[in-house]
């Protein structure tokens, strides 16, 4: 099955990373180094899958989740952390579970990890 996925986190190096791992096991990826990028992205286009890095300046991966679940409630959505400055990883995940990430994946992970995320994504298991 062919996915259209949103790839957003600030780090530039990540959206590109897991769009060629993306686009490698033949789904379609837009890319956003920021939130409110993403954020557009979101308002333009319907997409299968979202996965958002969760800190983010301004326009943060929660920002993206809540708006993601009211205009994509069908998007299923993946947030990746590895945490910040002030919260750890499991304190960001289970944020973004509580506003509706179907799956979460910590920073960082290999390609493996990524695809098994999101068959547990699509399958509608939370992870």
């Amino acid at each position: 099955m062919r996915l259209n996925v949103l790839v957003v986190d600030d780090v530039p190096e990540v959206p590109e990373l897991v769009a060629t791992w993306l686009e490698r096991h033949g789904h379609s990826v837009a890319r956003a180094s920021t939130g409110a990028e993403g954020s557009r992205l979101i308002k333009a286009q319907p997409f299968d899958l979202i996965i958002t890095d969760v800190l983010m300046p301004e326009v943060d991966g929660l920002d993206l989740i809540k708006q993601a679940k009211h205009q994509q409630p069908n998007a299923r959505i993946m947030a990746i952390s590895g945490g910040g400055k002030y919260m750890a990883a499991t304190t960001c995940m289970e944020l973004a579970r509580s506003m509706g990430a179907t799956t979460l994946l910590p920073k960082p992970f290999n390609e493996a990890q990524l695809m098994q995320s999101v068959i547990t994504a699509l399958a509608g298991d939370a992870a």
